[in-house]
């Protein structure tokens, strides 16, 4: 049993900590004679070894402590230093049997059960509490093994340096393509060298001219066009596309503000072209900024292109008329081509068109051209591009472009031709009047169809008044139903602003209404049938008599930041008892109207109604009364400081509108057309204010 001590064979020694090892350095655990050497040399263990059948757990060949006697197995002696190598084991003298006369196991034999008690000897009990630990178990090698093992003999392989030989076959990516390459300045033995040099031939291509070959050489009259010049983009787009409720409808709300006229911004410079440079290439040049430039200016005018180059013009674009017409320039010449294109004219270029109307009208630059051609084709080619329309009109009229479109089939066909409009608005009037281009569509229609043919638009106005009224888009149609619906549904909607004027009033948006009903009551056509509805609202306006306490509808608006663009509107549509009415109850209030901006606002237009100069102009009105003798006559408070030339040239005079303040007017009537124009032009050039 000398192998329990180091035991490799059985699962329940396992947890001793020994594993199974054929070292050389591993020892057995056979326990030595009585009266052995003591003199500490190392004593071998047996050559042999035997195996008893059955048995599970391998038996170690010899005892490492057998040597050392009873001494060394007391545990009373000193410390030891590691037992005796295998080595000097096999050295030794084998004659000794560690197996206490018991024949010795065979060379891997197993046994089965514990091993034999004289196995756990003193000898491994001091190993253990020197080293913590039983010894490995030995198993020496079989003999006539050494090394290297026995057989042919081994042969390394040989060492291979680059390159390899010849016969070796190299990848197909190497070698590079060109030398040297990472140091090389050949290929290695036994490659090729690259089928072709460096650079390859044909390479670099050669210098074409122009133009390359195959391609035709130009025409003779064709000349490079001058570096183009950076344009600059208009602030807003034409006000004939903008439709009702646009920009011109929209609410300003700080004082003063120049005309359309005098903020435009001057001409571009002129186009350096020559006629020779454009008209060979007609339709190349409509695209381009100089040539679409130059190309209007020549079609406008009349007198530098005749009608035989206004028809090679319009040869030449006919067949291109459908990529012109979306094209950021060409569309601009398509347009003036109209104007001086002739019936049959228009009709051909109408028919190129077919097809596409609605692609056109849905784009940004094709939806000119088309309104273009209905404003100038007859009735009937008319007729036959919008019904290319009949079944997409909410669509059109939902997109940016297209609702431009819509209204102007509804200005110029005949009432009886774009009814199919009037029943795509009315199917779905719900969202069309709350949509941003829809209201405008619908505006459209109220000014050009009868009473009788808008009845069902006119119902869904009313039953909506007052939702309308609040809307950022319905309030237009609301007003426009004040200016051109019929005279019952206009004496509707100024009740229903009566019966709430205050909240109205200090709205953003239907503030608007509420001026447009005084506007219609006072100056419009139906001021003898609204003649007792005006006057009830008046009545609303100024409360009841004596009433200025901060709750009446006046104090309420003197302040508030929409409020009081009413009262102005008020003063200014007020006539007879009721300006009479407002002057004292505001005048009552003037101290307190001078703390506030608004309420400033408000006496100005109070003064300006009855003719009084404002405060600010009052030392300019001493001195036009200094000058009046020398301006005798004078149409306007504001013309009597022309001889001086301390005036200010009137703004409206000249429009066609007029100016409705007549001699209350501020500023002068005497100056001729296009003076204020001039003398801003004027402060532009002297650096006084910004262009």
């Amino acid at each position: 049993g000398g192998g329990s001590g180091g035991g490799c064979g059985g699962r329940q020694h396992a947890t001793r900590g020994a594993s199974c090892s054929s070292s050389a350095s591993s020892f057995s655990g056979a326990e030595a004679e009585p009266g052995g050497p003591s003199d500490g040399k190392s004593l071998p263990p047996p050559t042999a070894m035997s195996s008893q059948t059955g048995r599970g757990v391998q038996v170690l060949s010899s005892d490492p402590y057998a040597h050392l006697g009873d001494r060394g197995r007391s545990g009373s002696s000193p410390a030891r230093g590691p037992p005796p190598s295998a080595i000097e084991r096999y050295e030794a003298d084998g004659r000794r049997n560690p197996y206490h006369g018991q024949p010795p196991p065979a060379v891997g034999a197993y046994v089965a059960g514990p091993p034999p008690a004289a196995a756990y000897d003193t000898g491994y009990d001091a190993y253990y509490r020197q080293y913590g630990t039983y010894p490995p178990p030995v198993q020496p090698p079989p003999t006539g093994y050494a090394y290297p093992p026995p057989g042919p003999a081994y042969t390394p392989p040989p060492a291979y340096g680059y390159p390899p030989p010849t016969s070796y076959p190299p990848p197909a990516s190497y070698p590079p393509p060109a030398y040297p390459h990472h140091g090389y300045a050949a290929p290695p033995p036994g490659y090729p060298p690259p089928a072709y040099g460096y650079p390859p031939p044909g390479y670099p291509p050669p210098a074409y001219g122009y133009p390359p070959p195959g391609y035709s050489t130009p025409h003779p009259g064709y000349m490079p066009l001058p570096p183009r010049r950076r344009q600059s983009r208009d602030s807003s787009d034409d006000d004939s596309a903008l439709g009702g409720g646009g920009a011109k409808n929209k609410r300003k709300r700080k004082r003063g503000g120049g005309g359309g006229d005098d903020n435009k911004k001057e001409a571009a410079a002129p186009v350096n072209l020559k006629a020779e440079q454009v008209l060979p290439r007609i339709v190349e040049a409509a695209k381009e900024s100089d040539g679409s430039r130059w190309l209007t200016a020549r079609i406008a005018d009349a007198e530098a292109c005749d009608d035989a180059e206004r028809d090679k013009i319009y040869e030449a674009v006919l067949p291109e008329s459908l990529k012109l017409a979306s094209d950021l320039y060409g569309s601009n010449v398509m347009q003036k081509l109209f104007d001086r294109a002739t019936e049959e004219q228009l009709k051909a270029m109408a028919e190129k068109l077919k097809g596409e109307i609605f692609n056109l009208s849905t784009h940004r630059y094709g939806c000119r051209v088309v309104q273009k051609l209905v404003e100038l084709l007859p009735e009937e080619p008319q007729v036959a591009l919008g019904s290319e329309l009949r079944n997409r009109v909410v669509e059109c009229v939902e997109n940016m472009h297209g609702n431009h479109v819509v209204q102007m089939l509804v200005r110029k066909l005949p009432t009886t031709q774009f009814l199919f409009v009037l029943d795509a608005m009315v199917a779905a009037v719900d969202k069309m009047s709350s949509h941003m281009y829809g209201c405008r569509v619908i505006q459209r229609l109220l000014e050009r169809c009868e009473h009788d043919q808008i009845r069902g638009l006119l119902a869904h106005v009313m039953a909506n008044a007052a939702k309308l009224t609040k809307d950022k888009h319905g309030n237009y149609i609301v007003q426009c139903v004040l200016e051109h619906g019929p005279q019952e549904e206009k004496r509707k909607i100024m009740q229903v602003v009566r019966e709430g004027f205050v909240e109205y009033a200090r709205d953003k948006v239907s503030s608007n209404v509420v001026e447009k009903c005084f506007e219609v009551s006072t100056v419009g056509i139906d001021v003898d049938f609204l003649k007792e509805s005006r006057e009830a609202l008046y009545r609303t306006v100024l409360g009841e008599d004596g009433d200025d306490t901060a709750s009446s509808p006046l104090q309420q608006l003197y302040h508030d930041r929409f409020g009081n663009y009413t009262v102005q509107c008020v003063i200014k549509h007020s006539r007879g008892e009721d300006r009479e009415a407002l002057e004292k109850r505001i005048m009552a209030s003037e101290a307190q109207l001078k703390e506030s901006a608004s309420g400033r606002h408000v006496i100005a237009a109070l003064k300006k109604a009855t003719g009084q100069a404002p405060d600010e102009d009052e030392d300019q009105a001493e001195a036009g009364q200094a000058n009046s003798s020398t301006t005798p006559d004078a149409p306007s408070r504001g013309s009597l400081l022309h001889a001086s030339g301390q005036c200010k040239p009137c703004a409206w005079f000249w429009k066609a509108q007029g100016c409705r303040n007549d001699q209350n007017c501020q500023h002068c009537h005497l100056c001729p057309e296009g003076e204020l124009k001039d003398r801003k032009k004027g402060k532009r050039s002297r650096g006084d204010e910004k262009p």
